[in-house]
């Protein structure tokens, strides 16, 4: 319903009818029969006048009616959102508890995941050094073995060359024993045939 509209239980303004202004012109014009034409438009401006000022009291008392009215309205609803400002600052006020709450609780379990992970990370660093130590003496006992057994190969491989030298000497003198042979036989042979 609209502010400005008019409640059921106020009465509307009344307004006289054609006819009543026609019966009360009448009584006016008996009344002052015989009275001049300027008296009788007086007469008549007069009671025209009363009853625009009837109209307008009447206006003026529906008018305090209507701001009476707005006046009521405007209180409830300034009431009316007072109201739900409070309920909406204490609602506000509740969520920011809640999460402030839950904000809180998520930072300790966060800590403690945290914690729990620096103990972990702790125990892995202690067990890579160890398992380090282990890598590097293993590493260094592999080295020695491996040196060693380079060593060994090249003492092999030494007595190995000087075995081979022996039997590439053998070989050539024999082959130059076999030359040298050849070479005589072939001569002699020559010679003979020569003579």
């Amino acid at each position: 319903m609209s502010l400005l509209s008019t409640p059921s239980h106020r009465p509307p303004i009344e307004h006289p009818s054609p006819a009543m202004e026609a019966i009360e012109s009448s009584n006016m014009l008996t009344n002052i029969e015989g009275s001049s034409f300027e008296e009788i438009m007086k007469e008549r401006n007069r009671i025209r006048k009363e009853r625009e000022e009837y109209n307008i009291a009447e206006l003026k008392v529906q008018i305090v009616r209507l701001e009476d009215a707005l006046a009521a309205e405007t209180k409830r609803r300034v009431d009316a959102t007072t109201q739900l400002d409070n309920v909406a600052r204490e609602q506000i006020y509740e969520m920011e508890e809640r999460l402030r709450n839950q904000l809180v609780e998520d930072n300790e379990k966060l800590q403690k995941r945290i914690t729990s992970l620096e103990d972990r990370l702790q125990q892995l660093e202690e067990r890579w050094s160890l398992d380090a130590n282990k890598q590097m003496d293993s590493i260094a006992h592999k080295a020695q073995e491996f040196t060693k057994s380079l060593e060994k190969v090249q003492q092999e491989q030494d007595v190995e060359r000087k075995a081979r030298l022996r039997r590439e000497g053998s070989l050539l003198q024999q082959v130059e024993h076999h030359a040298k042979e050849f070479e005589d036989r072939w001569n002699a042979e020559r010679q003979d045939r020569l003579d």
